[in-house]
């Protein structure tokens, strides 16, 4: 029995359409392929390993994904996953919070470019705190480190060669 994939998304007036596979985002793709490789794990119980497992999706397909594993009902055979990510939403309390403290690491290079991971439950938890805020805002480190004090030169010797 042949099997297809059909896409249905709806127009402006929410006239139903079916555009074909190749007329699907990145995104679109991306999800169908995790969540394909996500779904198999499930079944048989096995570890699932994402590099950059928010790449190419909505915070909410990211979240929809860990929440799958997290969910006994569907996680009847004890899978797990284990996944790098960017997205801080997976770190916030809204709608609700969907990681424990032992389950988030985060990684900081040095000058050198060594890498060391360390747990969020090294820090100090209080009911109710923003794990997400507190981490853009710096309290745990391991955030990028952007420095744009030579734009300005790099620029104007751009616009000076270009």
């Amino acid at each position: 029995m042949a099997r297809s994939l059909v896409f249905t998304h709806s127009g402006p007036a929410g006239e139903p359409f079916e555009p074909p596979l190749g007329a699907q985002s990145g995104g679109t793709i991306a999800w169908l392929t995790t969540a394909a490789i996500a779904v198999d794990a499930l079944r048989r119980g096995g570890l699932l390993v994402v590099d950059e497992l928010d790449a190419s999706l909505h915070p909410a397909l990211t979240a929809a994904l860990v929440t799958m594993f997290k969910d006994s009902d569907i996680n009847r055979a004890g899978a797990q996953i284990l996944f790098s990510c960017h997205d801080t939403a997976l770190l916030g309390n809204t709608p609700s919070r969907l990681l424990d403290r032992e389950e988030v690491w985060f990684c900081e290079k040095d000058d050198a470019g060594a890498s060391e991971i360390f747990p969020l439950s090294a820090y100090d938890a209080h009911r109710g705190n923003n794990e997400q805020k507190r981490y853009l805002t710096g309290r745990f480190g391991a955030l990028p480190r952007v420095d744009l004090s030579r734009l300005h030169d790099i620029t104007a010797e751009l616009n000076r060669v270009g």
